[in-house]
C-alpha cells in the first residue's frame, strides 16, 4: 500500500489502515466468539499488564511496532503469557527487506527465537512466522 507524499496526510492515511486491519480483523474472528478476546492498545503497556494480571492465552499474535529491539521486546513479554502447547503468530517477519536492520522486525524476531531456541517447535515460516511453545515460559 502505498503511502501518501504529504506528512499532513499521514495520520489520516495510517488511522484508515489501522481501521480497516481491526474490520478485517473483527470479521475473520466472529465465528469464533467468546473464545477470542481482542486487545488493542500499546504493547509495551499492555503486556506487562496481562502478565501481572497473570493472564495466559493458548495464541497469541504479535503484531507490533516493527523496529529490531521492539519486536524482540514484544515477543519476549507475549512468551511469558503462552501455555504450554499454545501458537504464537509473529506478523511481520518479512517486513519492508531494504530497510536497514534496526527499522524492521526480522533482527529482533530472530534474536528472540534464539533465546527460546530450546523451548519452541517452529510450524511455519514466511512473512509471519508461527511457533507452538513445548512448555511454559522459561524465560
Amino acid at each position: 500500500m502505498p503511502e501518501p507524499d504529504g506528512a499532513a496526510d499521514r495520520m489520516s492515511w495510517v488511522v484508515s489502515q489501522f481501521s480497516e486491519a481491526q474490520g478485517r480483523f473483527d470479521r475473520n474472528v466472529t465465528p469464533f466468539g467468546e473464545r477470542v478476546r481482542k486487545i488493542v492498545g500499546w504493547s509495551h503497556e499492555v503486556l506487562p499488564q496481562l502478565a501481572i494480571a497473570g493472564e495466559i492465552f493458548d495464541l497469541i499474535y504479535v503484531d507490533g511496532d516493527h523496529r529490531a529491539a521492539s519486536a524482540y521486546r514484544d515477543c519476549l513479554l507475549a512468551w511469558k503469557l503462552i501455555v504450554a502447547g499454545g501458537i504464537m503468530v509473529i506478523d511481520d517477519y518479512g517486513f519492508m527487506p531494504t530497510l536497514p536492520p534496526e527499522k524492521r522486525p526480522q533482527g529482533g524476531v530472530d534474536a528472540f527465537l534464539k533465546a527460546i531456541r530450546w523451548d519452541y517447535k517452529e510450524l511455519h515460516r514466511g512473512y509471519q512466522i508461527v511457533i507452538q511453545a513445548r512448555s511454559a515460559s522459561i524465560i
